[in-house]
């Protein structure tokens, strides 16, 4: 059987409160609880961002083939404009896109939704085709309109709604209460009891906390609310039964409130605690949380306190006494069919009777009921899966009595649907984008659509734009042995990407390219480094993931997020602003190694990324040219010529190469440095310590613009390449020494280990170690004497870029991920910008500063001549991550100095800090730097204390001071 469900209730408030959990879990229950069910959700785009969180919470759960969406124009809730144009053109747009979808039932899961916001549910209306069922939660504000009705608009939308219940083929109550309510205002309704119950999700985290007690000592006294803060939930009552407690309970009872709340609400409840004398320190407002801190704020109260005027079930209340925790509830609506004893039950307009209820449970020297008989009873008959087995049995009994629905074709669909308009009052063209909005999507052949925007941009052709351009190309030349069409993007603002008809060398003229537009079947491959192009291309991806299109981010490597000291000044910045916001769009994240995406696994789980994603890898091509044949080759200088390549820059280990062999020198060991590498950045030091160097043009080489054919021959002619580099993505260099058959000795860091295993012989030196590449260094020249050593190995073999296309364009078509990050614990509806780890927004006190920081290379005149720059590794000793600008809400962590004179008196004690780029993980090490203005060694400046620090929290002392 075909069902459709109406998902708006996942992106309204309601999502955080009673009615999302209640529908997250009926709709989970029906999926799992029987096989021949098949459940469709639709999300209304209107409300985009929460429309995102929705889909990634439901994706798991009905399928990504199964969510759908269409669009309402409500801009506002009916509650503010009134049953207006835009809403009545809404109503009838999702007629027919249920229709479109043709269930044999629907559920219209929250009717009410759509006061204050632009949710439009489904409604009962005439061409509607498939018989439509309604939840029913409750009737509060009709029995308290004085509170809840009193603003005609208010009043209006409310009733209007209410009156059309009887027009629901069927209702489904969550409890007897609200089954007895529903019979007592609309008399002969078919009205089923489908309960509720406890989510599987908070009964393992439960379980997980297994039978072990809790160690704090003030539980006994600590009375627990969970719940909105309106006026039926009756939360001031409890303050006032506090103070009627007898001394010493009345001092040392706590009250915490648990719950997404506005602060003037906070407010008045505060202000009525401090009224009454009590301590300050005994109400705490803890806020939203996640389940996992819930259960835990449950089983460390004394009480659990659920004092509404009217509930339609009591969720707060089962938890809580499947916690094992006390429940004292109200004499009203549901409640007591969940407390179940008399003895717990209590006049919500009383005080005194809450607090004769609360004294028991709060003293120490009474004993605590036993709720181990009731705990277990409740888990058998408030359970999801019997809930679903009711709502599943009256939604079968509800499609039998369908009739039989004639087939049409979408345009006989928006007929129908334009039969319920009056086109007097309503534009044409209105009535014709409200319905297009609703349509089911096109279907077309799966394609791969490569993002190729900063590569044509820039016209750069090396680095990624390297990658981009041969990866493009390749793909769209064996496009014939793919299941999907191949295209090239482009996209540099608002309007979304372009076919660039497979040209990389120009800007696509968009008045008459072809506009991408999205597909479900498309997969969009975020290939180029199009950092600084994310808020253009934000909507995009949003309005293909929602359309069921998946969305693939490649990381090249991790270096802006874990050595920000080895990028130009600003772009981690950029990068990192990149990754968390593409991070929140992407299905999957694609690496250029093994070790890149192990990389950013661990930085996914250090900050608790909120949803589920898929990480993989593909190997790079390689352009191997024919060596060139050495016939006549430079007679060497020295014994052993070693060859460093790679543009010059601080990450890629020159200086440290250079140091080596300065030392190696300084023993008499006659070796030759040899380096190939254009100018990159922040190297001005390092080109003028080589040029100034004595053995410059001797033992010590510079090819600044080594063609080719140049770059073969220094690869033939050398001994052996060295690989100095701090962190890489990849390692191009070694897979072209191990191609003509040269060993290697590299830098110990995770990829290099990987690409090396090709190569003609590989050893490692301890990374950022001027000392232990020496050693190195001469172990090789001395087994060169060795007479067991061959001549040359053979050519490794790499794959051409013909064959990493295929490799890459292979895994996005069947899935063949490396590897899937999923959270620890899953919140249902979450933004993906955020963190499941609260402990990243709080403080950190001092045990948590355990820190190690070390002075990777002597203070250096960067590219600015005014301006010193001083690298850092920064070890995280403790056992808490440290979070970085990347985190939203977070405290962030910085690295910061103070300037000092040379008798050690501080000139300046606040400076220009730099901040951790995401995270800092236990145990990790980060290479960050800190930039000093030249005015300061001019105006006195002799020394600098480097110091780690919380912003807006505090410095953490204990600094490390260098001389400048």
């Amino acid at each position: 059987m075909k069902i459709w469900f109406d998902g708006q209730c996942f992106q309204t408030l309601s999502r955080n409160r009673g009615i999302g959990r209640y529908c997250a879990e009926l709709l989970r229950g029906l999926k799992e609880g029987s096989g021949d069910l098949e459940i469709h959700v639709s999300l209304n785009l209107s409300m985009p961002e929460q429309a995102q969180m929705a889909y990634s919470a439901l994706e798991s759960l009905v399928g990504r083939d199964n969510i759908h969406v269409w669009q309402g124009l409500a801009t506002t809730g009916e509650a503010i404009s009134g049953y207006d144009e835009a809403r009545r053109l809404s109503e009838l747009a999702l007629v027919h896109h249920v229709n479109c979808i043709a269930p044999d039932v629907a559920l219209s899961s929250a009717p009410f939704e759509g006061e204050q916001d632009p949710a439009s549910p489904l409604l009962p209306h005439k061409l509607l085709e498939p018989p439509v069922a309604a939840v029913f939660y409750d009737a509060i504000p009709k029995r308290f309109p004085e509170r809840y009705l009193s603003k005609p608009p208010v009043k209006a939308y409310y009733e209007r709604r209410l009156n059309l219940y009887p027009d629901f083929d069927s209702l489904l109550a969550i409890s007897n209460f609200s089954k007895d309510e529903a019979l007592d205002l609309f008399c002969d309704t078919d009205c089923t009891t489908i309960f509720a119950g406890v989510s599987p999700s908070f009964l393992r985290l439960l379980d997980d906390m297994g039978s072990q007690k809790t160690a704090d000592a003030r539980k006994r006294s600590r009375v627990l609310y969970v719940g909105a803060l309106d006026w039926r939930k009756n939360a001031g009552i409890i303050p006032d039964a506090i103070a009627a407690l007898p001394e010493p309970l009345r001092s040392t009872t706590e009250f915490q409130i648990v719950g997404d709340h506005s602060p003037h609400l906070v407010e008045e409840l505060e202000t009525r605690w401090a009224a009454h004398g009590l301590p300050a320190g005994n109400f705490q407002h803890v806020g939203l949380v996640s389940d996992k801190d819930l259960v835990t704020l449950y089983r460390n109260a004394g009480v659990l306190v659920q004092p509404s005027f009217m509930e339609g079930f009591g969720l707060t209340a089962l938890e809580a006494l499947i916690c094992g925790v006390p429940v004292v509830a109200a004499r009203a609506g549901a409640l007591p069919e969940i407390v179940q004893k008399n003895g717990f039950l209590f006049d919500p307009r009383s005080p005194l009777e809450l607090a004769d209820r609360l004294r028991p449970l709060l003293d120490p020297d009474e004993k605590q009921p036993k709720l181990g008989a009731l705990t277990r009873k409740l888990k058998k008959d408030f359970s999801w899966t019997r809930s679903a087995k009711i709502a599943s049995e009256a939604l079968h009994d509800l499609a039998k009595d369908k009739p039989a629905t004639p087939v049409r074709s979408l345009e006989e669909r928006r007929s129908q649907i334009a039969q319920a308009v009056d086109v007097t009052k309503t534009p044409m063209e209105r009535v014709t984008t409200a319905f297009a909005l609703a349509d089911p999507p096109v279907e077309r052949q799966p394609r791969v659509i490569i993002d190729a925007t900063m590569s044509i941009y820039s016209q750069a052709q090396s680095g990624i734009q390297r990658v981009v351009r041969k990866i493009a190309k390749s793909a769209l030349q064996e496009s014939d042995r793919f299941e999907s069409e191949i295209f090239v993007s482009y996209g540099d603002d608002h309007s979304g990407f372009y076919d660039t008809q497979g040209e990389l060398n120009e800007r696509p003229q968009k008045s008459v390219a072809s506009k991408i537009q999205p597909s479900p079947t498309d997969h969009f491959l975020a290939l180029d480094s199009s950092w600084d192009f994310i808020e253009h291309h934000e909507r995009y991806f949003q309005q293909a993931r929602l359309r069921g299109a998946q969305v693939t981010s490649c990381v090249y490597d991790t270096v802006p997020l874990k050595n920000s000291a080895f990028c130009a000044r600003g772009m981690s910045d950029v990068f990192t602003n990149w990754f968390m916001r593409m991070t929140s769009y992407s299905t999957g994240l694609i690496c250029i190694s093994k070790a890149v995406a192990d990389e950013v696994v661990e930085f996914l789980h250090a900050i608790d990324f909120p949803r589920a994603i898929n990480v993989g890898y593909w190997q790079l091509g390689a352009d191997f040219s024919a060596p060139v044949p050495v016939q006549d080759p430079a007679p060497k200088i020295a014994k052993a010529q070693f060859l460093m390549v790679g543009t010059l820059e601080p990450r890629k280990g020159h200086r440290l190469g250079l140091e080596a062999f300065e030392q190696l020198w300084a023993r008499g060991v006659d070796a030759e440095l040899v380096i190939a590498g254009r100018y990159g950045w922040s190297a001005n030091d390092l080109i003028a310590r080589m040029r100034a160097h004595p053995e410059y043009g001797r033992r010590l080489k510079w090819f600044s613009d080594a063609s080719d054919e140049q770059l073969s021959r220094l690869y033939a002619e050398c001994d052996c390449l060295i690989a100095a580099s701090y962190a890489e993505g990849f390692g191009l260099p070694i897979v072209e020494a191990g191609h003509m058959g040269k060993p290697v000795i590299a830098s110990d860091i995770p990829v290099f280990r990987e690409v090396s295993a090709g190569a003609s012989g590989a050893s490692f030196f301890t990374l950022g170690d001027a000392g232990d590449l020496a050693d190195a260094v001469e172990r090789f020249m001395q087994s060169m004497d060795k007479p067991a050593k061959p001549e040359s190995a053979a050519p490794t073999d790499w794959p051409s870029w013909a064959e990493s296309a295929a490799q890459l364009v292979g895994i996005l078509e069947r899935g063949d991920w490396y590897t899937r990050y999923v959270p620890e614990y899953s919140e249902a509806f979450v933004s993906a910008h955020d963190t499941n780890n609260q402990s990243l927004r709080e403080p950190i006190d001092p045990l948590g500063r355990d820190s190690l920081l070390r002075i990777v290379a002597p203070p250096e005149v960067t590219d600015d001549p005014n301006t010193i720059k001083v690298v850092v590794a920064v070890t995280n000793k403790s056992d808490i991550p440290w979070p970085g600008a990347g985190i939203r809400g977070a405290k962030a962590v910085s690295l910061g100095y103070h300037v000092l004179d040379g008798n050690g008196e501080v000139l300046c004690y606040e400076n220009i800090r730099t901040v951790v780029p995401l995270v800092i993980a236990p145990g990790e090490t980060q290479y960050m730097a800190i930039y000093i203005s030249e005015t300061w060694r001019r105006n006195g400046g002799k020394f600098i204390d480097i110091e780690l620090m919380q912003e807006g929290v505090a410095w953490w002392g204990d600094p490390l001071r260098i001389e400048i």
